[in-house]
């Protein structure tokens, strides 16, 4: 008798969480919807950010090192395909991105395999312009090399 009320019990709460909800609806989480931007590249693992210390204050330029960890060189455009987003938690539910004071490199960058001599780590600058703090931005790096996109992001927290 009792696994019956159990049961009945059970069954009850399913229909009263479902009620009103439409089931056709995907439900996707953020770090998903970041993902579908970048559907062919293959995030945070042979290029990473190295982790940052503490939040970043919005009048400081933001330091951010990136590190390869394939076994192959790995080529950046001079502008790093670098993006910053920031994630709408309203109705939209999307990453949109924002306007940054980004200084292009020089020249393209090249970094070799992390077990060679060569240099694996690099560092790029961000200034986002933002008017709401404290925020946290999704910054990405992508690059097409070997005939394959690699890519990297990183969440920080701005604070005034």
């Amino acid at each position: 008798m009792k696994i019956k009320h159990l049961s009945l019990i059970f069954s009850m709460m399913i229909l009263i969480s479902c009620n009103g909800n439409n089931p056709s609806k995907v439900l996707i989480n953020k770090n998903d919807a970041f993902l579908a931007l970048f559907p062919k590249c293959e995030m945070n693992s042979n290029i990473r950010f190295l982790p940052t210390k503490e939040a970043a204050k919005l009048s400081d330029t933001i330091w951010l090192d990136f590190q390869n960890y394939s076994e192959t060189t790995i080529s950046f455009p001079d502008d790093l395909n670098l993006k910053i987003f920031v994630y709408d938690s309203t109705d939209s539910k999307q990453w949109v991105p924002i306007i940054d004071h980004i200084k292009d490199l020089s020249k393209p960058l090249v970094l070799g395999p992390k077990s060679s001599g060569m240099d694996s780590i690099a560092s790029t600058s961000i200034k986002p312009i933002l008017t709401k703090l404290p925020q946290t931005i999704r910054v990405s790096i992508t690059t097409d090399a070997n005939n394959k996109c690699y890519g990297a992001f990183i969440d920080i927290e701005v604070v005034p």
